[in-house]
């Protein structure tokens, strides 16, 4: 069966989150290579902070390209309203994936995500641990995710404004489950924590809980979904979001055959 699990969903995730659209799209589903030679393209289409009958509205495109067996580099694009469809935003971001390791039931990724944005600019290194009951992810599934994001923002004192640079963290544990070949079923739930340095007294604390269902169109397209819940600190403003998109495959020819085909 074609592999479900991709990288771009959870790139555009975090393209959107960094700079204040507040969007938790796609954060179900896990981080894979892509075969090398194989570009993926995934518009998405997101209805964000559900629940004053004004959502926000994030239309959002990622590429990616399995550049060797274990580099994948994926940029994304994105722009989103403020509220309703009013004011406009905006994220770009590039992922660099690596997998140094990788055997039958366990993998271990590591990440790299470069994202600017109307607010500025933003790092985010992160780790993923995979554990699956069959390499091709026919079975169950389950995944740990770290990032650490890096960020810098302007911060108004007695003396006037200056720039202060903070940390982030951003854990999530989830898991996956194949329905029936071309279905997977997904589950997770984490917190995100900001401003743990130079700001460390504006400190927040959000979690989130996210169900994503993924399914195979033909061979070459995938159907994507996911309503993710965001629960601030205090309990107020708890806020849904809905996302729908697709995975379009484009193999390339890579040493004289096609990337991806099967053998």
């Amino acid at each position: 069966m074609k592999n479900i699990k991709k990288t771009l969903l959870l790139t555009l995730g975090a393209a959107v989150a960094a700079f204040g659209f507040s969007t938790q799209a796609f954060a179900g589903d896990t981080t894979e290579l892509l075969d090398h030679g194989m570009i993926e393209v995934a518009p998405t289409f997101t209805l964000d902070n559900i629940k004053d009958g004004k959502p926000s509205v994030a239309f959002g495109t990622a590429v990616g390209y399995g550049v060797t067996d274990f580099f994948t580099i994926t940029t994304g694009f994105e722009i989103a309203s403020e509220e309703a469809l009013a004011g406009v935003g905006y994220g770009f971001d590039v992922d660099l994936l690596f997998t140094p390791y990788d055997s039958e039931n366990f993998d271990f990724d590591f990440h790299v995500d470069f994202a600017m944005g109307d607010t500025g600019l933003e790092l985010a290194p992160g780790i993923e641990l995979n554990y699956d009951t069959d390499n091709d992810q026919n079975g169950f599934g389950l995944y740990l995710t770290l990032d650490l994001p890096i960020s810098s923002g302007w911060k108004t004192e007695e003396e006037g404004e200056e720039v202060k640079t903070d940390l982030g963290l951003d854990l999530t544990l989830g898991m996956y489950y194949s329905v029936m070949e071309g279905h997977q079923l997904f589950l997770s739930g984490g917190l995100s924590v900001s401003n743990l340095a130079e700001s460390y007294a504006e400190r927040e604390l959000e979690g989130n809980v996210a169900l994503g269902y993924n399914f195979m169109i033909i061979d070459n397209f995938e159907m994507t979904t996911e309503v993710a819940i965001t629960i601030p600190e205090e309990g107020d403003g708890t806020y849904a979001a809905l996302s729908i998109g697709g995975i379009f495959d484009l193999p390339l020819l890579v040493d004289g055959g096609d990337a991806g085909a099967e053998e």
